[in-house]
């Protein structure tokens, strides 16, 4: 059955129905710091390297089968640098980006976008997500730099967090050094906009001679912070956030949206690695 209330899933817990995971983040090292114009923050995605390869190949975290639709979780972070936000959230595969071209070189994924979830009581609510974009072919000293938007034209390259479609006019631009693979930064949108439900072009405005990324939509399910060096962390949802999160994926408006679920961190510091223990109550 699918848990409504809280009494419920420390019920679950208590009959031995708790689901714990260990997960491995990404191995030693750190992507390139982010920089004035490419989002400021440095940000790291862990999907889970055990038994794969990154980039080229992404597991996500270990969930049980059969998800319903409240759950609860409890997360630990190890932090190797001050001042961390860390948290479970899904990613969704919005497209791939060629960085060695000019004009507009997203391959936008199959699925249509938003991805809808039942949220607050409200059902096929379109979500809105942080737009990031990761380094999957490493770029060189030649700083890649690109706008939200159609060339052509110019027009739409996304639509924000009211539904709303919007012609980008600010130029995100890499740091100026070999941006190292799996680097992840915020893209950049207009003033007044705080997330996106699509993103359909991107034009380049400077190629660099080698790089390519992808482009994800990135839903926050919980959070928890690590405010010193090196200590662990645990986050409730019974008991530190507004309601039970929904541990299932949002589904698209048509096809099958690629999503992961991960475990993020935004630092003021290099990137760091996040060891984790994720849990939930199985329905």
């Amino acid at each position: 059955m699918t848990i409504a209330t809280r009494t419920q899933s420390m019920q679950n817990l208590a009959k031995g129905l708790g689901f714990y995971s260990p997960a491995l983040g990404l191995a030693g090292g750190g992507g390139t710091a982010a920089a004035a114009n490419s989002g400021l923050l440095n940000i790291n995605l862990n999907f889970n390297s055990i038994g794969t390869t990154l980039w080229g190949t992404l597991v996500e975290l270990q969930k049980p089968t059969g998800l319903g639709q409240t759950f609860m979780h409890g997360l630990y972070g190890i932090a190797n640098g001050a001042n961390v936000l860390n948290g479970l959230a899904y990613v969704y595969k919005i497209g791939t980006l060629v960085l060695t071209g000019t004009g507009n070189q997203l391959t936008h994924d199959a699925a249509t976008f938003p991805v809808k979830r039942t949220r607050l009581g409200q059902a096929s609510n379109a979500l809105n997500l942080i737009p990031l974009i990761t380094i999957t072919t490493a770029t060189t000293v030649t700083a890649p730099a690109f706008i939200i938007r159609n060339a052509t034209g110019p027009s739409t390259g996304y639509v924000n967090q009211a539904g709303t479609a919007i012609q980008g006019t600010k130029t995100f631009t890499f740091p100026a050094a070999a941006t190292g693979v799996g680097s992840t930064y915020v893209m950049r949108l207009e003033e007044g906009d705080s997330a996106v439900q699509d993103i359909t072009k991107i034009d380049m405005q400077t190629a660099g001679s080698a790089g390519a990324a992808t482009i994800w939509g990135m839903e926050i399910l919980s959070v928890i912070n690590t405010l010193n060096n090196g200590p662990a962390g645990f986050h409730d949802s019974l008991v530190g956030g507004l309601h039970m999160q929904d541990m299932a994926p949002a589904v698209a408006a048509s096809g099958t949206a690629t999503s992961y679920l991960v475990q993020f961190s935004f630092s003021s510091n290099s990137l760091t690695v996040q060891p984790l223990i994720w849990g939930a109550t199985n329905s």
